[in-house]
């Protein structure tokens, strides 16, 4: 258990990350991310490209921000097409990967 009362998993998880949270779908949140990426190199997204489209943080609106950023995405089951998203621990658990320490 962390000093703040952060779990061991999430200490974990998030070592060394700096955190926000924002809304990409109000005014304000998209402004911070267009000011996120003019400074990114890479952006990684586990949504899939409708959701991706409607946030506004799909590669073409990416692109018009910064023109050599680089959209990477990848979802925990696979082809984002198929409408299934979740994160990579969630994948591994349906498949009997997780390990217990």
């Amino acid at each position: 258990m962390g000093a703040g009362g952060e779990g061991a998993l999430f200490l974990q998880i998030n070592r060394n990350k700096k955190c926000i949270t924002l809304d990409p779908m109000k005014a304000e949140g998209q402004e911070v991310l267009r000011r996120l990426v003019a400074r990114a190199d890479v952006v990684v997204a586990n949504l899939p490209p409708q959701t991706l489209r409607a946030m506004k943080l799909d590669y073409e609106t990416l692109k018009a921000i910064k023109s050599d950023i680089i959209l990477t995405t990848a979802t925990a089951f696979g082809d984002p097409g198929r409408g299934r998203i979740g994160l990579a621990s969630m994948g591994s658990g349906k498949s009997c990967r997780v390990r217990s320490t």
